[in-house]
């Protein structure tokens, strides 16, 4: 087939749900395209489930049909396609590689060769849209310049440039740049009044000896009332006197009282010959090397004024994760987790807040008592084989059986025991038993034992007494 020297480059502004791009180059392979969304390489997969992923179907060539691409052909995104605005780029990448080598002698195969010129024109491609792409001199520049970049070590966090001769050079350092990024309103007010700093910069000598004569001259406008006195009694002006006031009348010191007598001047002079403002002086220079050290990290503080804000409102905009803002309304401090603002809780309030408390140390009710809510149960379970210990006193883990009570060993450790029958041994003491029986009830012997009841016993009614089990109830 015939190649055309065309840009092997096809750029597209997707629509929402786009999912067919044409490519208007011819190639050879799929692993011949390369195709980036948003400037991500994007994957190639037959069967594209993604968005990240494409397939590719080619046109024939009509000119030979033994190329699959040779017409180029349609790139296919996965999933349900682009974005609205996504920018697609198609590009034409082939390995610069001979896939044919001809026999010396015999019949020379016609469509290799033309295979192996056609994927060779293809690379000039190529290489041609890149060159176009990159920096060079252009063919009407007289001068031999060097285009080509510095080493990492020399040009890392530097800004590229060009000197006098138009070689690429990489001096001035890109820190700079932040820092005058953070003072931009300043530059521009010293812009605005650039034709008053040169005029004081002409007049630096002038101010200079008006400065180091300040005293003075604070002695002369707090006495302007006996100069004023003395302009009256001319007699009394002596050639001296006129000397010296012909100093004064020289025009560089007229033009330097001049200047310090407008009201601008005036004004700030007597703001900066406040106490409040010496005061302020005088803290200051207490704290200059604090000053000096938020100086030195004007980039961190500028970026934590624009990480914490404080408002009536949420913000809705300039919006990043781990933003801090403080509500004047809810009166809480806010963190934005990436999708939307989260109060900081400051502690608990309440001990549901926490899903497995623990005590740090002992638990004193202080006069109070634990109550349950709602008629509800008090549940005290140990993990494991822990036990329940009530002032010392160590409780079974397990219920005993059916009859038995709670007894102590005397040391500390309560059981289910089995209480047998003795004699009463404390005088006055009788035993007793029911003689009435008024409801079916039923009464169980245990195996080899002998039980006694002291009757009569009257069983009324309707009732039914039942004796059980294989031991011996005898009535006395």
């Amino acid at each position: 087939m015939t190649i055309s020297l065309n840009t092997p480059r096809n750029t597209y502004t997707a629509t929402a749900g786009q999912t067919d791009f044409t490519i208007g180059f011819e190639f050879f392979a799929v692993a011949d395209v390369k195709a980036y969304k948003n400037g991500t390489l994007l994957t190639y997969n037959a069967s594209p489930s993604t968005n990240s992923q494409y397939s590719l179907v080619g046109t024939a060539s009509s000119s030979d049909d033994a190329y699959e691409f040779g017409g180029g052909g349609t790139l296919k995104l996965g999933g349900g396609g682009a974005s609205a605005n996504d920018i697609i780029v198609i590009i034409r990448d082939i390995a610069i590689t001979r896939t044919s080598d001809f026999s010396s002698t015999g019949t020379l195969d016609v469509k290799s060769i033309n295979t192996q010129l056609d994927q060779l024109t293809a690379i000039v491609g190529d290489l041609k849209g890149q060159t176009d792409r990159s920096v060079k001199l252009l063919d009407t520049d007289t001068v031999s310049a060097t285009v080509t970049l510095p080493a990492k070590a020399t040009r890392q966090s530097k800004i590229l440039g060009f000197d006098a001769n138009g070689n690429i050079e990489t001096t001035v350092s890109s820190s700079g740049l932040a820092t005058l990024s953070s003072i931009t309103s300043d530059i521009t007010t010293v812009a605005g009044i650039s034709s008053d700093i040169t005029a004081v910069a002409a007049d630096a000598t002038d101010i200079g000896v008006v400065a180091a004569a300040n005293t003075n001259i604070g002695t002369i406008a707090s006495n302007i009332s006996n100069i004023n006195s003395v302009a009256g009694v001319s007699s009394l002006i002596t050639s001296d006197f006129v000397s010296d006031l012909n100093t004064l009348a020289t025009t560089a010191i007229v033009e330097d009282l001049n200047i310090l007598a407008t009201t601008d001047i005036v004004n700030d002079l007597n703001q900066l010959a406040t106490t409040d403002f010496v005061s302020d002086l005088n803290a200051i220079e207490g704290i200059k090397a604090n000053v000096t050290t938020v100086a030195n990290n004007v980039t961190g503080v500028n970026s934590f004024a624009e990480r914490y804000r404080v408002g009536s409102s949420d913000p809705t905009s300039s919006l990043d994760e781990g933003d801090l803002f403080y509500n004047s309304t809810d009166n809480a401090v806010k963190f934005y987790n990436g999708t939307s603002w989260a109060s900081i809780t400051a502690g608990l309030t309440d001990i549901v807040n926490d899903g497995t408390p623990q005590l740090g140390g002992d638990l004193d009710v202080n006069g109070n008592s634990i109550v349950s809510a709602s008629n509800g149960n008090i549940a005290i379970t140990p993990n494991g084989s822990g036990k329940i210990i009530l002032d010392g006193l160590s409780f079974p883990t397990a219920d005993g059986t059916s009859g038995q009570a709670l007894t102590t060993d005397g040391a500390g450790n309560v059981a289910f025991t089995t209480i047998q029958a003795s004699e009463l041994s404390t005088q006055g003491a009788v035993f007793s038993n029911y003689n009435a029986i008024t409801s079916s009830v039923t009464t169980t012997v245990a195996s080899s034992k002998n039980a006694f009841l002291f009757g009569p016993i009257t069983v009324s009614g309707s009732a039914t007494w039942t004796v059980s089990g294989s031991g011996t109830l005898e009535i006395l």
